[in-house]
């Protein structure tokens, strides 16, 4: 009998070190994405898929940064065009062009269009720099430095669906 005790400690200790360790690992990666001309990072937990751009429908009488309705396999999505967004000119769906599926979590229903993708990028290929820090773009979490000294911006997908500016769609 105590030979199971100690076995289900060991199991249960075995269970904690390798949810410890997969928690550890995806905190410090991170999807890199491009708008415009600017890179951007998500953490892994705000975005549920990326997918190339799928055929939408315009919403009448919507902002301009409304890239339209998407049907995602029975599941509505209304996709925003970050490059409009941002105040860009709008983007063109390009080969290149991604939507970020936001979490269920975060909002229901919500897609990003973006113009391109960079993939995963680790803690250890950034340095912080504070330049980013704005009271009009509450949706920035942090600014990083890459090595070659480019600027990137992290995206907080909980920030940026309740930012006003992004709820209110209407023209």
């Amino acid at each position: 009998m105590a030979t199971r005790t100690d076995l289900r400690k060991f199991q249960q200790s075995l269970i904690e070190r390798l949810n410890a360790s997969t928690a550890a690992s995806t905190l410090n990666v991170r999807l890199g994405f491009q708008i415009d001309e600017e890179a951007w990072l998500v953490g892994l937990g705000g975005c549920s898929e990326v997918l190339p751009v799928p055929a939408m429908e315009p919403v009448p009488l919507a902002r301009r940064w409304l890239a339209g309705v998407a049907n995602v396999r029975g599941t509505l999505y209304t996709v925003v065009d970050m490059c409009g967004f941002l105040g860009h000119a709008r983007a063109e769906a390009t080969p290149a062009s991604r939507v970020l599926l936001l979490s269920p979590r975060i909002a229901r229903g919500v897609g990003l269009q973006v113009t391109s993708m960079y993939g995963l990028r680790h803690d250890g290929q950034f340095t912080p720099d504070d330049s980013y820090k704005s009271g009009e773009t509450p949706w920035v979490k942090a600014g990083y430095r890459d090595r070659n000294g480019r600027y990137w911006r992290e995206l907080d997908p909980q920030q940026l669906v309740a930012y006003r500016g992004f709820l209110d769609v209407s023209e």
